[in-house]
């Protein structure tokens, strides 16, 4: 899965490393499971997919009484990747 993964970003897969891939932009740690985590957290996406148009739709997860900073960030692959390429930040890896 990790080679797939690299692939999809441009990157290199990382053997008996502490990390998954190498990419001087990306740290990229793959996890892959037959189901989500949480049938929320895909309700959510869906949801911020829906209500928006030409921008990145994502779900900022928080835990009370955490800071903002630590909250994580979920967005699809192919819109994240997009906004990279487009901000330049990546270029298109296909």
């Amino acid at each position: 899965m990790e080679l797939a993964v690299a692939k999809y970003w441009g990157a290199a897969r990382a053997h008996f490393e502490a990390y998954d891939t190498t990419h001087p932009v990306l740290n990229i740690e793959v996890k892959c499971r037959e189901k989500p985590p949480s049938v929320k957290l895909e309700q959510w996406l869906q949801q911020a997919e829906a209500s928006c148009s030409d921008r990145l739709p994502m779900v900022q997860y928080h835990i009370v009484g955490t800071p903002h900073d630590d909250d994580v960030v979920i967005t699809r692959a192919k819109s994240f990747r997009e906004l990279l390429i487009t901000e330049g930040v990546i270029g298109d890896p296909r």
